[in-house]
């Protein structure tokens, strides 16, 4: 399986047409929005978005935690790609398109942040990096790594699906097109990992149980960076 590259930093336009584009051209087949997550991810925190007035400072919180999961995500998947355990040329031309689309989406966060108002954060999500060393140090075969991929792909497809429904409205279609992207990806992993398309109770599952706008496993805005 190869995956042509295309420019995805194009999305110059409008915050919903760059989520839209990350939605509909992140090339490769796709995985539907909000599986659960691997219960190895932190997800725990003091950090509530209820707890926030909304407005400008949710849309800010909410930002700010996306473009953390998108540069964790973004950091582990090139490690994975140079870790020598992937050896499928389908599986590693997905993981460098990937690692690509999330830098790609966390400079979208960020830039939407800036234009909210806030600060834009920059790193990888604290919380989520606290134990993906150990993870990463444990992978002993192609399998893990996709393994490991399909659970980071779970929280940010569930995270964002959570919260497009608190953000500004026009903020919602970034957030639904990334998600929609990273359900692409989660297709793509589960293809891979096991061979056909598995039903939503498989462990590596193509679509969720629990519909397509699943949130479970969301990761609450806040979440390592406040």
């Amino acid at each position: 399986m190869t995956i042509p590259r295309r420019g995805f930093l194009a999305a110059a336009g409008t915050v919903a047409a760059a989520g839209i584009d990350a939605c509909t051209h992140s090339h490769g087949p796709g995985r539907t929005i909000g599986a659960a997550l691997a219960p190895t991810t932190t997800t725990s925190t003091t950090a509530v978005v209820s707890e926030v007035p909304p407005g400008p400072a949710v849309d800010v919180l909410v930002l700010r935690t996306a473009s953390s999961i998108e540069h964790f995500a973004a950091g582990v998947y090139t490690r994975l790609g140079g870790s020598g355990l992937v050896t499928t040329p389908g599986a590693s031309d997905a993981l460098r398109l990937f690692a690509d689309h999330h830098t790609a989406h966390g400079a979208m966060f960020e830039g939407a942040t800036g234009r909210a108002g806030g600060a834009p954060y920059a790193k990888a999500n604290p919380a989520l990096s606290a134990d993906v060393n150990s993870r990463v140090e444990a992978l002993r075969t192609e399998a893990d790594v996709l393994a490991l991929a399909y659970s980071i792909e779970q929280v940010a497809a569930a995270t964002f699906t959570a919260n497009a429904t608190v953000v500004s409205p026009g903020l919602a279609p970034l957030l639904v097109g990334v998600a929609s992207a990273e359900a692409r990806h989660l297709t793509v992993l589960a293809t891979l990992l096991d061979g056909v398309l598995a039903s939503p109770s498989s462990a590596n599952a193509p679509y969720p149980a629990g519909g397509f706008f699943a949130s479970t496993g969301a990761l609450t805005p806040g979440v390592g960076i406040t």
